[in-house]
């Protein structure tokens, strides 16, 4: 079973409005996004695989990749940066 997330950094945080986060700490599964791709708004950009469940991470908005910071198989924490997006 595949969960769905929109998880997107505060506009506060220095990381950009666009960011999407680990929404808990996990391992990346799939990232289905490279820097340069058009997303849209509840794209799938990742899968994080935490407590035995799959998590899908979505665009929390639409633009451009600016950035991809985790690939299959890395451990990540809580509220990590995954794929920028502007």
């Amino acid at each position: 079973m595949i969960v769905p997330w929109t998880c997107v950094a505060p506009a506060s945080t220095a990381a950009g409005p666009g960011a999407v986060l680990a929404v808990m700490p996990g391992k990346v599964v799939r990232v289905m996004v490279e820097p340069g791709q058009e997303v849209q708004e509840g794209d799938s950009v990742c899968v994080l695989e935490a407590m035995k469940m799959e998590n899908e991470l979505l665009a929390g908005r639409s633009g451009t990749v600016r950035a991809v910071h985790a690939k299959p198989g890395d451990d990540v924490e809580k509220d990590q940066v995954l794929v920028e997006i502007e």
